[in-house]
């Protein structure tokens, strides 16, 4: 399909279902697709089956999403609503398309593999999560030496402002567990591959949330190397302590400019029984970035449970109880509940 204007649709632009054994191939080519409504892709939705993802060959090139949006009062689940949806597909190229101002995630990957090549834009653009892209259940994106994707001005209601990453996929070796990268390289590493300017998001994670870019890795051949997300991603107006997050893996003692201090081990306070102690913490996802989730803090065989509701260095009033007369040194130890790191480690507070 080439040179097309799709608009207008009540029901998806375009839904491509490829469920057959033989080889195929779809490309779309020099089109937009602007002012359409949907769910499961409101502008375009391609699905493969599962056993036969190989089967179809899709390229978009040259196309232009805008202002494409998720029905209303459908019974969906709302991280689940996005503009161009890809299920099942594992050989796609993207190039040179803009996906802009859709209300709904620009573009949702359910176990499937994008190539990206040329510049690529996200501009304000507004998910649940994953403003301009949510990843879903072991999907990535290889990204050829002449790619370059720009996120602008997208929001995420919840987590990921541009970018949101939900898949427990995990490689496994004699050593442990560990996460693929969700991006990986077809070309040259040493070059800048992502921009990310003012994108937000409600809860954490204002560029990013998930995929532990810091500790991924690449696959090279038969061989994994460090993740290169950072060396290869240029931040510009992305403040606060919260661009790239994760689910929580640990808490942090917080400095008096309320910003997040893990280097901190231990904190003194003198207390009588009965007397509130005051102290700030932050719940802490990848990279030490601020996220949200509940920390426990136990004096011997007592647990009390706090609610760390929002990604920020959060005040805690705590009232010392004495379990043991006898003693006058007590120690707290401060905890994230549930973490997913399974080497979390404890602040204490001594009195």
């Amino acid at each position: 399909m080439n040179n097309s204007l799709l608009s207008q649709s009540s029901w998806r632009a375009i839904s491509f279902f490829w469920y057959g054994s033989a080889l195929g191939k779809f490309v779309l080519n020099s089109t937009t697709l602007d002012n359409n409504s949907g769910s499961f892709g409101s502008a375009l939705h391609i699905a493969t089956d599962e056993l036969l993802q190989r089967k179809l060959y899709v390229v978009l090139h040259n196309l232009t999403f805008n202002n494409n949006s998720v029905l209303p009062n459908i019974p969906i689940k709302q991280s689940l609503a996005v503009t161009v949806w890809l299920l099942n597909c594992r050989s796609i190229i993207i190039d040179n398309c803009t996906f802009s101002n859709n209300r709904d995630s620009a573009l949702g990957l359910f176990n499937a593999i994008i190539a990206f090549r040329g510049d690529n834009y996200f501009i304000n653009n507004t998910g649940r999560r994953g403003g301009a892209i949510n990843f879903i259940i072991t999907s990535y994106i290889y990204l050829f030496s002449d790619a370059y994707l720009s996120f602008i001005n997208n929001s995420a209601e919840v987590t990921g402002g541009a970018i949101n990453i939900d898949q427990p996929a995990v490689y496994y070796s004699r050593e442990g567990s560990v996460a693929l990268c969700f991006f990986q390289f077809l070309g040259t590493k040493n070059k800048t591959y992502f921009y990310f300017d003012d994108n937000t998001a409600g809860l954490a994670g204002t560029t990013l949330y998930g995929g532990a870019v810091d500790s991924c890795l690449l696959a090279e051949g038969l061989l994994f190397g460090r993740s290169l997300f950072l060396e290869a991603s240029l931040f510009v107006n992305q403040p606060g302590y919260s661009v790239i997050s994760s689910d929580p893996l640990n808490v942090c003692f917080c400095n008096d400019d309320n910003s997040p201090n893990c280097s901190i081990r231990t904190m003194n306070f003198s207390a009588f029984p009965g007397q509130i102690i005051n102290f700030t913490v932050a719940v802490v996802g990848q990279l030490e970035n601020l996220t949200t989730g509940t920390i426990d803090i136990s004096n011997n065989n007592s647990v009390n449970s706090y609610d760390v509701s929002t990604a920020n260095c959060t005040p805690i009033s705590y009232k010392f109880e004495l379990k043991d007369t006898n003693q006058t040194n007590i120690t707290l130890s401060v905890t994230i509940q549930n973490s997913i790191n399974f080497n979390n480690s404890a602040r204490e507070i001594i009195n």
